[in-house]
């Protein structure tokens, strides 16, 4: 029951991946998509270039961040821990505003790669401090708050003291969106993902002994320390590398895990951490297509809508669930 429960979600995945190649203003048929030989050049422009890196953007990205996500929940033992929700986003933006404000303006780099990482660790590791000392989810949701907003003055900062242009290009940024990503900057993208949640998945016996306490992991010899240096690392490059190409995304941190426990029933890391991924991906591609649908040529911000479908899932957490269960 749990694999067919499993291999419904690709297929789901397929049918919104083919309907985020069809969304947008220029229509495009749905049986040129096997059969290109019928499209114009402007429409296999449009497909190529714009369409099909948008729709794999946001595949990575909600793979990325529902995993990190996950893997912040497991390591915090805090259902309401997410990427977005405890800084880590915030300190990955401000790597990448340090550079995107007083560098060249381009995003597609490795400098920029490593500096919304570096960024996102800092936050992560600031955080992991302030948990030691404070184990309650409301306070540890404060200080996430508040650290953000500490973040946000320092950003506010550098676009003050930026030119006109930088400004604009990181406002849009700041949007979030998975339409700027060109297929060159996929190159650096889709490799760093990918090596990211295979190492994720690779992990997910240490976590699941993590699951049961320190004690109980140590028990089995699990090098606990070195299992949350990885996972510290791990969660920082795949945040970050997201923050930086596709602005920091709301939500989907936080909401997937939730999903994906709730759909499979299961507290196993060797399933959630790929049924993660999936429900990720097809959450961001269902909220890329929606910002579409006028198809009128423009982009609702995609950060409006996922509030709109992350709210409901945290409500849910906070007022029927209080802890991890397996």
């Amino acid at each position: 029951m749990m694999r067919h429960r499993f291999w419904v979600l690709p297929v789901l995945g397929m049918g919104l991946f083919g309907w985020a190649l069809l969304a947008g203003s220029e229509v495009i048929p749905v049986q040129y998509l096997w059969n290109q030989n019928q499209l114009t050049d402007q429409q296999r422009a449009i497909l190529w270039a714009i369409r099909f890196p948008r729709a794999l953007s946001g595949v990575l990205s909600g793979a990325a961040l529902g995993v990190a996500g996950l893997l912040m929940q497991t390591y915090f033992r805090n259902p309401l821990a997410g990427p977005f929700e405890l800084g880590v986003q915030s300190g990955a933006s401000l790597g990448v505003a340090v550079v995107l404000l007083t560098g060249t303006g381009i995003i597609s780099t490795f400098s920029h790669i490593l500096a919304g990482s570096l960024g996102a660790g800092l936050a992560l590791f600031l955080m992991l401090l302030a948990s030691r000392r404070t184990g309650g989810t409301a306070s540890l949701l404060i200080l996430g708050v508040l650290f953000g907003y500490v973040i946000g003055a320092v950003v506010n900062l550098l676009v003050f003291f930026s030119p006109a242009d930088q400004i604009r290009l990181f406002s849009i940024w700041g949007m979030g969106s998975f339409g700027g990503v060109s297929p060159a900057d996929l190159l650096w993208f889709g490799p760093i993902v990918g090596v990211g949640l295979l190492v994720a998945w690779l992990m997910a016996k240490p976590l699941n002994a993590l699951m049961l306490g320190v004690t109980y992991a140590q028990s089995l010899g699990v090098g606990v320390g070195s299992v949350q240096t990885s996972l510290l690392i791990l969660t920082s490059v795949l945040a970050g590398v997201t923050t930086v190409f596709c602005g920091p995304i709301a939500f989907l941190g936080i909401a997937v895990p939730h999903i994906a426990r709730l759909y499979f029933q299961t507290a196993d890391h060797r399933l959630l951490i790929p049924g993660a991924a999936l429900w990720g991906s097809m959450l961001a591609l269902f909220a890329s297509n929606l910002t579409l649908l006028p198809g009128n040529g423009q982009i609702m911000p995609l950060n409006a809508l996922m509030a709109l479908l992350g709210l409901p899932v945290i409500l849910w957490i906070l007022f029927k669930r209080t802890t991890l269960t397996s």
